[in-house]
């Protein structure tokens, strides 16, 4: 794993592939392609699109805990993520949760994934997603607000 130091922006900036799902009883995921720029004032933003439309992405990262917040903005709608930043042999990926605070009940996990991860990694975070999934679930009824 890297530490801090290591991190840089050049291994954070750029092409993102990965997915969404919802909630911890779906079985799909959907896809997303995005494109991250990291500044060195702990700002991100960047664009993509997924199965719902394209849309913009603007937030906040933190280097000292390795994790990111985010909106997702569509033309019609915003989604809240926050996300763990983790890298490994200049491999990085983020994956965490979304939820939009509007809709009841509308949450769930997502991950993205910068170059090609090798498959004992990839195995490693779709453990650790199945995990998030599970954990969710445990939650039900349970209000959580990420943001404010």
């Amino acid at each position: 794993m890297f530490n801090i130091v290591d991190m840089t922006l050049e291994i954070l900036n750029g092409e993102y592939e990965g997915y969404y799902s919802y909630g911890a009883a779906s079985k799909s995921e959907h896809k997303m392609l995005a494109s991250f720029m990291f500044t060195e004032d702990g700002k991100v933003s960047g664009a993509g699109y997924d199965d719902v439309n394209t849309f913009q992405f603007h937030g906040n990262y933190d280097l000292h805990s390795m994790t990111v917040k985010l909106t997702k903005v569509y033309p019609t709608h915003s989604v809240r993520y926050t996300g763990v930043i983790e890298s490994y042999e200049n491999q990085v990926s983020i994956s965490g949760i979304w939820s939009i605070k509007s809709v009841l009940k509308s949450n769930g996990g997502f991950t993205l994934r910068k170059g090609a991860i090798k498959s004992e990694i990839m195995e490693d975070i779709d453990q650790l997603e199945k995990s998030l999934q599970e954990s969710m679930g445990k939650l039900g009824d349970i209000g959580i607000h990420l943001f404010d």
